[in-house]
């Protein structure tokens, strides 16, 4: 909105029932709940089976109940109890019409177990290359938190780190990977093997801005569907962006077809982000349309705010002519996608209660104060303080918590920046990562410079540490 000139116009596009951000708030809805000028597209044409499409219409109403029960009645809802034997069910169910088709799984490690199912599934059916290219991608450690990466303890042997600050006391640059070589954990230091093939040796409570990941080997075939798990700025690929991989060099290069129609080729070495492209979030299935689409729903996720009345009509409303849902309990499976997560606003006045009786006006009692203790304080915190200068952490104010992510808001712009406290990893309202730098872009006031305001050099190979310098 800062960009605007007097007399220009916005045009907002979207769907207030589909996956609301990060933040607390619904800014779209209350917009439209305000009074401005909308146009709305009552038809639903996206789906083309006349079923499903009212299915569609009644987890848009909220009728989430009738529209598992019309599910069940057309025989696309599957109970499989064990966890494996459900992926299974998934991959083989995919493979049987791979085309067009589109997986949805609420969580990230069951999207990463479903895809590597359906790549096995695929070669052995000949749909996919024999021949595996194996890759190293880099996977973020999502069992430390922000306060963990303080403590040498937690690291461990050979995980990949990757600066987003240059330390002066280290000697570390921003932008910079490394392995980690030795733990001294009663001294709580940390020795890394660098780019260069040096060795450095320091306190972890001393080095802010660090991501961690662990190597994971992934066997990629001709014939893969792909997909970026960070921005490849220098490709212009976007994150989650997908693909299909069309051939491999002698020298370990992909050459990929995007699925806009444009021919991509990487080195994996030197874009190491990577997973297969069969099954994706709810969060990154907005936007796209299959033939087909196979949801996943765990209703014992430990999770729970992942399964909810959104997701369900994300999940099924992607599918043109089909949706099948795969569940480890059908009896639970309306509640579960019965639960609404949707944002509260302290601003919104409650017209509706104050129009029907009229009472005598009484004194604002203000709300208590909630008292958070050290720890919780520390979670909260602990994130944008290891991300940024304390002079710009002062600038911001914590508003929430959203499972492992925190969320703040610039005192003065307003906009916000989220940060997942199991990797220190930045991410959109869509909760997909992005750097550091395009978080703190977009957060602080237009044109101020800030800790993260240069932009990376282009590294070689070795100089982003998978040359042999790491060759632990």
């Amino acid at each position: 909105m800062g960009r605007l000139h007097p007399n220009d116009r916005v045009l907002l596009v979207g769907d207030t029932r589909q996956h609301e951000a990060v933040e607390a708030g619904r800014p779209f809805a209350h917009l439209q709940e305000a009074g401005m000028k909308t146009v709305k597209l009552n038809e639903i044409v996206r789906q083309r089976d006349p079923e499903l499409k009212q299915v569609v219409e009644q987890l848009a109403r909220g009728q989430v109940g009738e529209a598992i029960g019309g599910l069940e009645r057309q025989g696309r809802v599957h109970e499989v109890k064990d966890a494996a034997e459900r992926i299974e069910a998934i991959a083989k169910e995919y493979a049987r019409l791979p085309e067009n088709t589109l997986v949805v799984s609420p969580d990230n490690r069951s999207r990463a177990e479903i895809n590597a199912k359906i790549h096995t599934e695929l070669q052995e059916r000949g749909l996919v290359g024999k021949e595996e290219y194996r890759v190293d991608a880099l996977v973020p450690r999502q069992d430390l938190t922000g306060a963990d990466r303080t403590w040498a303890a937690r690291y461990e042997f050979n995980d990949v780190l990757l600066y987003s600050r240059t330390s002066k006391e280290t000697g570390i640059e921003k932008g910079e990977y490394a392995r980690v070589k030795s733990v001294d954990a009663p001294n709580n230091l940390l020795t890394v093997v660098r780019a260069d093939g040096s060795e450095q040796t320091y306190d972890p409570r001393r080095q802010q801005g660090v991501s961690i990941y662990k190597e994971q080997e992934k066997a990629f075939s001709v014939g893969d569907r792909i997909q970026f798990t960070a921005p490849a700025n220098d490709l212009k690929v976007a994150n989650r962006e997908l693909g299909t991989i069309q051939s491999f060099t002698d020298d370990g290069r992909m050459s990929l077809r995007m699925d806009g129609g444009r021919s991509v080729s990487i080195d994996p070495r030197e874009h190491p982000h990577l997973d297969h492209g069969y099954a994706v979030t709810s969060h990154s299935s907005q936007g796209q349309t299959a033939d087909r689409v196979l949801i996943h729903i765990d209703t014992e996720l430990g999770a729970k705010d992942l399964i909810n009345n959104r997701m369900a009509y994300v999940s099924v409303s992607r599918g043109a002519h089909d949706a099948q849902i795969f569940t480890s309990d059908r009896e639970k499976l309306p509640e579960a996608l019965s639960r609404d997560v949707s944002h509260q606003s302290a601003h919104v006045p409650e017209i509706a209660q104050s129009a029907e009786r009229e009472i005598e006006p009484k004194q604002a009692v203000a709300p208590a104060e909630k008292v958070y203790t050290i720890a919780e304080h520390e979670r909260h915190w602990g994130p944008l303080k290891e991300a940024v200068t304390p002079q710009e952490a002062q600038q911001f104010a914590w508003k929430q918590e959203t499972g492992t992510i925190q969320s703040y808001q610039h005192i003065e712009t307003g906009r916000y920046v989220h940060i997942d406290g199991a990797d220190g990893e930045f991410c959109d309202r869509n909760r997909d990562p992005i750097s550091v730098k395009e978080g703190m872009d977009y957060a602080m006031p237009q044109g101020q410079a800030h800790s993260h305001s240069k932009d990376l050099p282009e590294l070689s190979i070795e100089q982003q540490g998978f040359g042999l310098g790491l060759g632990l």
